[in-house]
This record gives structure tokens, sequence and C-alpha cells, in this order.
């Protein structure tokens, strides 16, 4: 894997999701939300963030959005 490129995991048992944004040594961690995590290098730049609770955080809101959508595209038809 390249230095800096992006990678995503998703730890189905336990929920969370993670973005590595690039390598490095996480230095601290910043609580920028509910269940939501920024770690940061020694510099201040982002190295990783952790969303905690995923499905409920990030899936099924996203799902709601476009579930709402598709009936909008449907009542327009």
């Amino acid at each position: 894997m390249a230095k800096n490129k992006p990678e995503i995991r998703y730890d189905r048992d336990s929920d969370i999701l993670y973005i590595k944004i690039k390598e490095g040594s996480i230095d601290d961690t910043v609580d920028v939300a509910e269940d939501v995590f920024v770690e940061k290098d020694k510099n201040g730049n982002m190295v990783g963030i952790e969303i905690w609770r995923a499905r409920q955080l990030l899936l099924n809101p996203l799902a709601k959005h476009i579930s709402e959508q598709v009936k909008l595209v449907n009542k327009a038809s």
C-alpha cells in the first residue's frame, strides 16, 4: 500500500469504522462528536478517523436519506 493512500476498514463485530488518512504515529486522539474520534500525529496532522456505532451513526441515516430520495424521484415520475 502507498504511504499516504487512505484506507477504510470496518469491524462488523464491534461496529467500528476506521479511516486511515495517512501512515504515521498517533500522538493524540480528539473526541469530535459522540463516538467519533480523530487521531493526530505530533504535528497536529490528521492520521485517522474512528467511528463507533457506525451502523447507527452512518449507515442507518444514509439508508434513510437514500430511501427518501427514491420516494421523491418516484413521486415526480
